[in-house]
């Protein structure tokens, strides 16, 4: 994102991944959704641009380029299925900013189905020494909430860091039968597991970064509604993230 400093104008540009503002960019709609405040607000301070999504790197940076031709004085750029970038000419301009497009968009986790667990699910014997439960309760949700399960197995592949660091799909099963069933060469499991109405599993030895990007999925699909029609990347897009030196070397670093 580095040549976005020289594409915008601002002293200051940042580019963040903005829980709100993505749960709205992943959707089919993203775009009339995600202008619409600000085009109400006639006198709001926020200039915002559209970008589809571009593979990150040059292709977003053209596509970056062409938004701000069209539309110079853009302080606020929404890039579909990725995050948003902000220029302002101090830091407490850029925070103005952001905290306007939080409150924006600024939307609570939609109910659960199911109720929260008070302690961590238990691995399958066979499985304690090869996986842990993901320690983090909300987490677990994924495994519990039916519509968040669903959405695993149609919406996994959002954004690109996620695909990037969690994998093209979700594995996920309905027992720990079927797991050990479907994966019957241990040492070939896959990083994360998710056993329907019982929980989300790694590896000891899962990284921060993937940590991360497992809290980050959930908190955005967390605020989507269940009836929201999502927009996953399609699978010349994910091919494309997979097979990028870049993002290799980027993944390497993070271990």
């Amino acid at each position: 994102m580095t040549i976005l400093h020289a594409l915008m104008p601002q002293t200051i540009v940042v580019h963040l991944h903005a829980i709100d503002a993505l749960a709205h960019l992943v959707t089919r709609d993203s775009q009339a959704s995600i202008q619409q405040p600000f085009k109400e607000a006639k006198q709001s301070a926020i200039h915002t641009a559209f970008v589809g999504y571009h593979k990150p790197g040059p292709e977003l940076a053209q596509a970056i380029d062409h938004a701000l031709k069209q539309q110079p004085n853009t302080n606020v750029i929404f890039l579909k299925n990725h995050g948003i970038v902000i220029g302002g000419n101090s830091i407490q301009g850029i925070e103005s900013l952001l905290q306007s497009i939080t409150d924006s968009f600024r939307s609570e986790k939609v109910p659960k189905q199911s109720p929260f667990l008070k302690i961590l699910p238990a691995v399958a014997p066979k499985c304690a020494q090869h996986y842990v439960a993901f320690p983090d309760v909300e987490v677990q949700q994924l495994a519990l909430d039916p519509i968040l399960f669903k959405r695993l197995q149609s919406d996994w592949a959002l954004f690109p860091d996620h695909v990037v660091f969690l994998g093209p799909k979700a594995f996920t099963y309905s027992s720990w039968d079927d797991c050990i069933a479907q994966e019957p060469a241990l040492a070939n499991w896959p990083e994360l597991i998710v056993i329907k109405n019982t929980g989300v599993f790694v590896r000891p030895d899962f990284s921060l970064a993937k940590t991360a990007q497992l809290c980050c999925y959930y908190d955005v699909i967390s605020r989507v509604a269940p009836n929201a029609q999502l927009e996953p990347l399609d699978e010349a897009a994910i091919h494309a993230l997979l097979n990028w030196d870049a993002e290799k070397h980027r993944q390497q670093m993070s271990q």
